[in-house]
């Protein structure tokens, strides 16, 4: 190996150290699944509404005080059974209040419809799903601000090589380099050819969020073909946000081997936080909501 190459060979494996110890654990990688209902039963009684192009748009100073008038109602996902109804997710924390955190947040209620035709996923698993998103938004980048994400993002092609590199070195396979606020190695294929969304384009808020939700739908399909499957008991509705993570973090064998710890994993527990730091508002004009 010449002394050039010796240099870079350096040079990649500090700069796969650096982002190794900056935050965060493996990222997301592909996942397909089966269209199966096991958690939810789309064929029960299911209240439906239709008026998602007439709602508000919040502006962004107001997103904290935000205020469920107009037939908002503050979404529980034990509580409620709308197949389609449109939601907005809101900010609690004061930490999320910014240009980039709001467009992610804006995108998870405003292509639900969209995503639900494109996936035919019930509106409760929806939900649910789109304020996970939040979580692994904020474990993966800090909201768009940790220092691991904006080196990435700041020279992707640099990580890709030096990662190439090392792996090489190590004789490993060669992985996708992940991209984005939530760290995505390969955008879903319905996403990518519904919306045209490449990898390169996902530090965008909007598209970042629209690639995190197909994702999530891909891997939460998948967790329930695993539990169907391998008879997996003690994975019920209410454990989706405890395992489901596994799937998206690349670490699916843990649930397949039945090793999974999620009340230990510093990802599903850090995820779980940032999950409680928005609320899901759901839209059911018939109750006229004002408090």
């Amino acid at each position: 190996m010449t002394y050039v190459m010796r240099a870079f060979a350096f040079l990649s494996l500090f700069v796969v150290a650096s982002l190794s110890m900056a935050d965060g654990l493996p990222s997301a990688a592909s996942a397909n699944g089966d269209d199966l209902s096991l958690f939810f039963q789309p064929n029960a009684a299911l209240i439906s509404f239709k008026e998602a192009n007439t709602m508000p748009v919040l502006p962004l100073p107001s997103a904290l005080n935000f205020n469920p008038l107009k037939g908002f109602v503050k979404w529980n996902l034990n509580e409620f059974r709308c197949a389609d109804c449109a939601i907005k997710v809101v900010a609690k924390n004061p930490f999320l209040l910014t240009n980039d955190v709001y467009q992610f947040l804006m995108a998870l209620g405003d292509e639900k419809a969209e995503l639900q035709e494109l996936y035919g996923i019930h509106g409760q698993e929806y939900n649910l799903l789109a304020q996970m998103a939040v979580g692994i938004l904020g474990r993966e980048s800090n909201f768009f601000q940790s220092k691991r994400y904006l080196l990435k993002e700041k020279v992707p092609a640099l990580i890709g090589l030096a990662k190439a590199i090392v792996s090489f070195a190590k004789g490993r396979e060669i992985n996708n380099n992940s991209r984005g606020p939530t760290q995505i190695k390969i955008v879903p294929t319905k996403i990518e050819d519904h919306y045209g969304i490449q990898p390169e384009e996902l530090k965008d808020p909007k598209k970042s969020a629209i690639a995190t939700m197909g994702f999530l739908i891909n891997a939460l399909d998948e967790l329930r073909r695993q539990v169907r499957i391998r008879k997996i008991t003690y994975i019920t509705k209410d454990k989706i946000v405890d395992y489901l993570p596994y799937i998206y973090f690349g670490a699916a064998r843990a649930i397949y081997n039945r090793t999974a710890t999620p009340e230990k994993n510093a990802y599903v527990q850090e995820m779980r936080k940032y999950m409680t730091w928005v609320d899901v508002y759901e839209y059911h004009p018939e109750l006229n909501v004002k408090n």
